[in-house]
């Protein structure tokens, strides 16, 4: 069963990648760079939809836990 995110929970998610990969057929990313955040809220209708304070952006956002594939790595 997945954690379901609370708020004060510290989460990351991937913003971009440093570099890639590539075989013969494949391009792969590498070294991804990370965009760390606390928790604010959370939404009523959605318990993995979530409000960020980014801690490098210093932006409010609104992301999705399986949509844009945030992990909570300390819980609050």
């Amino acid at each position: 069963m997945t954690y379901k995110p609370k708020v004060g929970d510290m989460i990351r998610w991937i913003v971009d990648y440093k570099s890639f990969i590539a075989d013969e057929d494949m391009l792969y990313p590498h070294e991804p760079i990370y965009e760390y955040g606390i928790i604010i809220e959370i939404a009523n209708d959605d318990p993995y939809s979530v409000e960020v304070a980014c801690t490098n952006s210093g932006k409010i956002d609104i992301i999705h836990m399986i949509i844009d594939g945030f992990e909570v790595i300390s819980k609050g």
